[in-house]
């Protein structure tokens, strides 16, 4: 999901604007920190993980990263997952 999907954010520029040419000027200003952009690529945009506990966020995450090595290895590739939270 992306920031304002997210409700991070409230964006000032709209794509459908843009395109329709009716976006005059294009500006804006945020408040949203580099470490407000880490945190959120850290939680991932899946929908469900939104709002949960930062225990919980690490949990899924993980049990998705080792649903994407194992399936990975039924196709000849071998992969060790060493994660450290």
């Amino acid at each position: 999901m992306t920031l304002h999907e997210r409700q991070l954010v409230k964006p000032t520029v709209r794509l459908a604007r843009l395109v329709a040419g009716q976006q005059d000027e294009i500006s804006g200003v945020t408040e949203f920190l580099a470490s407000d952009y880490f945190s959120a690529i850290e939680t991932s945009g899946f929908p469900a993980l939104q709002g949960q506990p930062a225990r919980l966020i690490r949990s899924q995450l993980d049990a998705y990263l080792q649903r994407i090595v194992s399936c990975g290895c039924e196709i000849n590739f071998r992969v060790r997952l060493s994660i450290s939270w």
